[in-house]
């Protein structure tokens, strides 16, 4: 058991600075998702050669992977409480929220501010975009799945890692989180 954390752990040290193989990110084991369709274990995706994700240069809102528009956009709590009375684990919906921190490396995943002060992640479906990283502060839009996950200790601490925190921040991470995550397939960001 120890041997298998280390080795996840070790795994994720290497993802999206580009260890192994170059260009790819390798979650082995890494990923306690159970949910129909999206199952990262020993999933791989590219982070090597993508060319970094940029805002348009006159400053107008920028479309990201699928071109999506704000029409039907909810709060996230409106997304939330949806969600909670879907009675399913997980539901397709178009939310937006102020984006309070996204991945260092790449721009593989971006976290949006819940209504409790929390923060909400949201990875981009089957890594076909990234995000500037640039955009603390920023509104998005975000079109896709909305469901309840278990994020791992090791994943927990992979995106401190990401988020360039130190190694005492990354330590303190010994719990699992239990919380509403989100796939996007499509995001506006203004």
């Amino acid at each position: 058991m120890l041997f298998m954390a280390v080795f996840a752990f070790a795994a994720l040290q290497t993802a999206c600075g580009g260890g192994g193989q170059k260009g790819q990110h390798e979650h082995a084991d890494a990923h306690d998702h159970s949910h129909d369709g999206h199952d990262h274990e020993g999933h791989d995706h590219d982070h090597g050669d993508a060319s970094e994700a940029k805002m348009n240069a006159d400053g107008s809102p920028t479309n990201f992977g699928a071109k999506i528009d704000e029409t039907g956009a909810v709060s996230l709590a409106q997304a939330f409480d949806a969600l909670k009375k879907s009675g399913k684990g997980e539901i397709n919906i178009k939310t937006t929220g102020e984006v309070t921190e996204v991945c260092q490396k790449k721009g593989c995943w971006m976290n949006l501010k819940t209504a409790d002060g929390g923060d909400m992640r949201v990875h981009f479906k089957d890594y076909g975009f990234f995000m500037p990283k640039d955009i603390q502060g920023r509104t998005a839009v975000i079109n896709g799945i909305a469901r309840f996950d278990t994020t791992s200790v090791a994943d927990l601490q992979h995106y401190a890692e990401d988020a360039g925190k130190s190694a005492e921040e990354i330590a303190k991470i010994t719990e699992p989180e239990i919380e509403i995550s989100f796939e996007a397939d499509g995001v506006i960001v203004k």
